[in-house]
């Protein structure tokens, strides 16, 4: 896969709300996609793509797309999960699964079962109708899985098993993919991307609509879970004799499921289907020489000196972080 570059790139780098790069810019662009070995061959990392509605993004950061605030917070705050706009403290203080991104108790497994057999069993509300098709299509290839969580007996067996794992938050993040897939809306600590493009155009209006190119380090499981990476988590399950699944619902979609968020540093920047333009992360272009070998890896250096109150002026009421040294993710809720 090459770098898709379009006619019209920009940044928003600068007084204007966007300007064209420079010679210079754009070289250094072009040096930035060539370290990052963004082919097919390439081990140090993915490309994956979100298709978003402009109007979405209007909501979460309370600018209008296309000003200069807009690009700011964007490009300092990143794209959030779900989790992190639609609950506060005090709605999950009403919650006991799934009350922090780290949240691995009993409650959440119990949460996670009970949701499977709603889906599998029960067929509850529009979520079993909408999806009848897929739905009749996983479990002609996934009878033990299905077997297992259309038992409500098992439930007990479930908790068991599960607290004889080491890895909880990886087994926890197996299931809860497999549910995200399915469109759970009521608490997904992940952001949809696909590895093919023509997929996130999809959820982006032609008109109204960008596209985020976003590069996970290589291997995806330490910050998602895709097709991919499953293995990691059907290991742990076959080690404690739990239920396995070995696709999706939707595998045609590709879909890598980014853990927490869509973090500014490893954004590449964002396709205007409006206007057929790119616009670069203006970070790219404030790199210091020691530290571009480490962007694969590491993603850009940004000061987020004044995050903490930035992201109180948005729409968000919570925010993630991810610990680049043991790779374990904390949240934090402002309101």
């Amino acid at each position: 896969m090459t770098m898709f570059l379009p006619e019209s790139i920009s940044t928003s780098q600068g007084d204007s709300d966007l300007r064209s790069l420079s010679s210079c810019e754009m070289e250094t662009f072009k040096n930035l996609c060539n370290h990052l070995n963004l082919s097919q061959s390439s081990k140090k990392v993915q490309i994956v793509y979100r298709g978003e509605k402009k109007e979405n993004l209007r909501t979460k950061l309370k600018e209008q797309y296309g000003t200069q605030k807009f690009f700011e917070y964007l490009f300092d705050i990143g794209e959030k999960a779900k989790y992190f706009w639609s609950q506060t403290r005090t709605s999950l203080e009403n919650l006991n699964y799934l009350k922090s991104i780290e949240d691995t108790d009993n409650e959440t497994f119990k949460f996670i079962f009970n949701e499977f057999n709603s889906i599998l069993v029960r067929g509850n509300s529009n979520i079993y109708e909408n999806r009848a098709k897929r739905l009749y299509e996983f479990k002609e290839t996934q009878p033990d899985f299905i077997s297992f969580f259309s038992d409500g007996r098992n439930l007990k067996k479930f908790l068991k098993k599960t607290n004889g794992v080491d890895n909880k938050i990886q087994l926890r993040d197996y299931y809860l993919y497999l549910l995200h897939t399915f469109n759970l809306d009521k608490i997904s600590f992940f952001v949809s991307t696909s590895s093919k493009r023509k997929v996130a155009k999809c959820f982006a209006p032609s008109k109204k609509g960008i596209i985020f190119y976003y590069f996970l380090p290589e291997p995806i499981y330490r910050y998602g879970v895709s097709s991919s990476s499953l293995q990691v988590g059907q290991s742990l399950c076959t080690s404690q004799g739990l239920p396995i699944y070995t696709q999706n619902f939707y595998p045609e979609q590709c879909e890598v499921a980014v853990k927490g968020a869509l973090f500014p540093h490893f954004i590449l920047g964002l396709f205007d289907l409006d206007n057929n333009s790119f616009v670069v992360n203006p970070h790219v272009f404030k790199q210091e020489d020691q530290h571009v070998p480490l962007i694969p890896q590491q993603g850009f250096f940004i000061d987020q000196e004044n995050f903490d109150n930035t992201i109180k002026e948005t729409g968000y009421s919570g925010s993630v972080k991810r610990a680049g040294i043991t790779g374990a993710y904390s949240d934090d809720f402002h309101r």
